[in-house]
């Protein structure tokens, strides 16, 4: 799909194209509509959409054409409430110009089923780094791949497409790729879906791949974070848990805010609460031990005998 992000007739054969993931990704969207703009001589006017007032002003700029010139306008992602947002959603879904519209949509969005002049690019698609490359102007674009697919052979991680592109930017700048520490990567990028990778192996107790994860993130954290880290998750799933067999499925929304959704769907089956109650009882010793100048080898030991059911 990425491959068409690069085309330009998709955006002068098409009135509205949507770009779809689960996350607005601020990096890309930088470097993309630069890439758009000096490549292909495709410049957006911005339009910021907060509140019905705005689209009713914004609605007549679709709709007026001076001279007949076609502008590309750029709606970001809607900061309305969800009645207004299906109500542009199903303008958009009929229109037809005189100009370009372009919008970033939520994965978790109710669009209309989207019919031709329209056409939908999907984010979360980011296996094609030889184009992503082309979004960093000057640079070699075969030694910038070689440098991401060797990230991501070491690190097995699902990189969202902003996560690709920060590597890709700092990929620009380092002289020698080849002196780079694969542990450095999550000093690098925001690891906030690696740590949800994390709790869903360490609440799977998936020790394996469990490992393999946290070796690459366990130094990004102090010993205490770890310890709040673990609490949280062990707290909200064994309440997430109990709640789910007491059928009171509201309360357990509710308190598996922050949980892997694999957990939530079907992973709570595999798990005894008691297990995740007793594993919660003995971080208090943990963090007993590390704020009295214990060695970090107590949080070694939890994760040992979580993985164990050795409470």
């Amino acid at each position: 799909m990425l491959n068409k992000l690069f085309d330009p007739a998709i955006f002068t054969n098409h009135q509205v194209i949507y770009f779809t993931a689960n996350k607005y990704p601020f990096n890309f969207f930088k470097l993309f509509f630069n890439f758009l703009r000096k490549h292909h001589d495709i410049k957006t006017l911005n339009l910021f959409i907060n509140n019905l007032s705005d689209w009713q002003v914004c609605r007549q700029s679709l709709e007026i054409s001076f001279l007949g010139q076609k502008n590309y306008y750029w709606l970001h992602e809607l900061t309305v409430d969800a009645k207004t947002k299906q109500l542009i959603y199903k303008y958009l879904a009929s229109y037809t110009g005189p100009h370009s519209v372009l919008i970033f949509v939520n994965s978790d969005d109710n669009l209309l089923d989207q019919q031709a002049p329209n056409i939908n690019l999907d984010l979360k698609n980011n296996n094609n780094l030889v184009h992503l490359a082309k979004l960093i102007p000057s640079t070699n674009y075969l030694r910038l791949n070689n440098f991401i697919r060797k990230i991501q052979d070491q690190v097995k991680h699902n990189f969202t497409i902003d996560q690709l592109c920060i590597l890709i930017q700092y990929g620009s700048l380092v002289r020698d790729l080849s002196e780079f520490d694969i542990g450095w990567v999550f000093q690098v990028i925001e690891p906030e879906q690696s740590l949800f990778d994390l709790s869903k192996h360490f609440l799977f107790r998936d020790s394996a791949a469990f490992y393999k994860s946290w070796v690459l993130i366990v130094n990004t954290y102090p010993e205490q974070f770890w310890i709040s880290f673990f609490s949280e998750q062990l707290f909200r799933a064994y309440w997430f848990v109990i709640y789910q067999k007491q059928e009171n499925y509201r309360l357990s929304k509710q308190i598996g805010f922050r949980l892997p959704f694999d957990f939530m769907k079907s992973g709570w089956q595999y798990i005894e609460p008691n297990l995740l109650k007793q594993a919660h009882d003995y971080l208090y010793q943990v963090d007993y031990q590390l704020k009295n100048s214990g060695s970090d080898l107590w949080l070694d030991a939890f994760l040992n005998k979580f993985f164990k059911s050795a409470f």
